[in-house]
């Protein structure tokens, strides 16, 4: 692996470390007892604003992935630059994050005044984000793709919103697979736990003194939705590489792999409240880990397609 490619991979690592940590040590919920306030609408949509975020940046990277095929110009994330200092920065600002984070959502009743922390928590996130970017990509680059393919981005913004969108409402259909998604993770558990225990009857699945109930949200249609909406958009978008009718397989390979991989996240969910933190896993693990394991799987699903 290239220096260019082994330094976007932990970069992607990086950052989706970043986002599980905010996310599994803070609770959104928190901010309500604030009041109303110009924050108020950003409070409404913060537990949804990272999973929308992963879903967007997934899409994003497909969708210049193939802009990229198309046009045979070097991908953004490959082009030479020194990215050391962005690194340092972006590691600061969330640590700024983090911080601030920790006396807006760990707070013991109502603040006298969270405006000018809550401003700083977003720009805090906001210099991460941007840190990262430049890290990423070279700034005039960023600078250059965003006059000369808006188009990209906005599609990039509709995919990403439409996968989302999909996977939620596939929640309405969760009640057929929710018992193979029982078993699977129930015998999953099993070849390390000693302490798993099972109630077919009522589909709750654990360990030690926690347990868990197959929701909606468990069940798996969340990532079959996501999958579904990548793929087919994959198929249009590198069109001109797939060979059909057998690239029309990579849709339930994905969605097969969506499936697996909300089996892992599951089980690591019980094994996470019954030897770490209850409230972890219930929290932000809950939240958050399934929506980065489902783009996950589906651009990587995509990915080894374009290769086969």
């Amino acid at each position: 692996m290239d220096f260019a490619k082994s330094r976007a991979v932990w970069l992607v690592c990086l950052l989706a470390a970043e986002g599980l940590c905010l996310g599994v040590s803070f609770d959104s919920a928190a901010l309500e007892r604030f009041g109303p306030g110009w924050w108020s609408p950003l409070v409404h949509i913060a537990g949804r604003s990272m999973p929308v975020a992963a879903t967007v940046f997934a899409a994003l990277a497909l969708v210049l992935a193939a802009d990229s095929r198309r046009s045979g110009e070097r991908p953004l994330w490959k082009l030479p630059h020194r990215p050391w200092p962005f690194v340092g920065l972006e590691l600061v600002a969330f640590a700024c994050a983090w911080w601030l984070g920790s006396k807006l959502f760990r707070i013991d009743g109502s603040l006298d005044a969270p405006s000018a922390r809550f401003a700083g928590w977003l720009a805090a996130v906001a210099a991460t984000l941007g840190a990262w970017l430049a890290a990423l990509v070279p700034p005039r680059a960023l600078l250059e793709l965003a006059r000369r393919r808006a188009g990209w981005l906005v599609a990039a913004l509709v995919l990403g919103t439409l996968a989302f969108a999909a996977g939620r409402s596939a929640q309405e259909l969760w009640m057929p697979l929710r018992r193979a998604t029982f078993v699977a993770a129930q015998a999953s558990l099993a070849l390390f736990e000693p302490t798993v225990r099972a109630e077919p009857e009522t589909l709750t699945l654990g360990a030690g003194n926690f347990a868990v109930i197959i929701a909606p949200e468990c069940s798996g249609y969340e990532g079959l939705g996501l999958a579904a909406v990548f793929t087919l958009a994959a198929l249009v978008l590198f069109r001109d590489v797939w060979r059909f009718p057998r690239a029309w397989l990579l849709v339930p390979l994905a969605m097969l792999a969506a499936w697996v991989a909300n089996v892992v996240r599951l089980v690591a969910l019980i094994s996470i409240g019954a030897h770490v933190s209850p409230a972890i896993a219930l929290g932000g693990f809950h939240s958050y880990a399934g929506t980065l394991l489902f783009c996950a799987a589906s651009l990587s699903s995509v990915a080894l397609g374009l290769r086969s």
